[in-house]
């Protein structure tokens, strides 16, 4: 393993000292360190003590005193997406939580990371799991307090304009859609934050732990472009059914969201959804070019002239 410590009286030291909440917690209790993986804001460890299993998560962008805020946070959101019509969302429980070093115990779930099993799914599982994935994104973004009138939103107002124009929406579409941009919460998810578990229920795994705002068209978005990087790759649509499954699982994504999100989405809103597709992917093609990886670099960046042309394609030009 790399990353965190070696050998296994680290995580028995860490999880007896924690504050217990619920689980299979105890001030003195072995504990052994089976597995390890990375996250893009911590690190993980799957520690086992007799059947018992627990996912030890040590933050690697949240301090100390943040520590009690993450898991009540944790334990919120739990709450909201369990709470969803018709259930089947469901997000691991708080064991235990410790300030220093900042450390959570949190429910073990088996799985499949939602995006990465997309193209093994039937048409109807994929209507499936990605209404409910909306759903659970829909009610977070709910929940979250709207930013204060007039406060800096992470993607430069000077910025969206000019990628409006080059992907051909006219000024006056863009002045029309820049109020809908305002409907700010807090921080993205990331891709790697839902999981289909061996129950079939999706599984939001890592809620953001920030007070920091943006855009709820970006969530979308990131989901947008993991749907179609794994059901068709970095690259432009060339087959006719992968492409009608990418666009079954955006409606079933919009539906769910529909069902449980902030406000309802108008046109303004999808455009926003689309040019925040456009300006990842132009981020991703861009630093694979300047990284020396020009094939997939610029396969990518025709994927990103595909989107642009989408746009334009569905916008009165000037």
């Amino acid at each position: 393993m790399t990353g965190l410590p070696s050998g296994h009286a680290w995580a028995t030291r860490l999880l007896n000292a924690m504050e217990r909440r619920s689980g299979p917690l105890a001030r003195s209790r072995e504990w052994l360190v089976v597995a390890e993986w990375p996250s893009f804001s911590a690190k993980f460890a799957l520690v086992e003590s007799g059947s018992d299993r627990v996912a030890l998560k040590l933050g690697s962008n949240w301090n100390g005193e943040r520590a009690a805020f993450v898991a009540d946070e944790c334990e919120r959101v739990r709450r909201i997406v369990e709470s969803i019509e018709g259930g089947g969302v469901t997000m691991p429980a708080v064991y235990g939580v410790l300030a220093d070093p900042p450390a959570l115990a949190i429910a073990y779930v088996e799985g499949q990371l939602l995006f990465e099993s997309l193209p093994a799914l039937s048409d109807d599982e994929i209507i499936t799991f990605m209404r409910k994935s909306g759903q659970a994104i829909g009610a977070y973004h709910r929940a979250q307090p709207a930013s204060a009138a007039g406060s800096p939103a992470p993607f430069s107002e000077a910025d969206l304009p000019g990628l409006a124009r080059w992907a051909g929406v006219s000024r006056s579409t863009t002045r029309t859609m820049a109020p809908s941009l305002h409907n700010a919460r807090r921080y993205q998810f990331s891709p790697n934050d839902l999981l289909i578990d061996n129950d079939g229920n999706i599984v939001l795994l890592d809620p953001p732990h920030f007070s920091k705002y943006d855009y709820v068209h970006r969530d979308v978005a990131t989901a947008f472009m993991e749907m179609h990087k794994n059901l068709i790759g970095a690259r432009r649509p060339t087959g006719a059914d992968d492409t009608r499954r990418m666009y079954l699982a955006r409606e079933a994504f919009l539906a769910g969201y529909a069902d449980t999100g902030p406000t309802s989405m108008g046109s303004e809103d999808h455009l926003a959804i689309e040019l925040f597709v456009l300006s990842r992917v132009l981020g991703v093609a861009w630093g694979r070019i300047k990284s020396g990886q020009l094939r997939a670099g610029f396969q990518t960046l025709g994927w990103a002239f595909w989107q642009r042309g989408r746009i334009r394609a569905k916008r009165d030009l000037e």
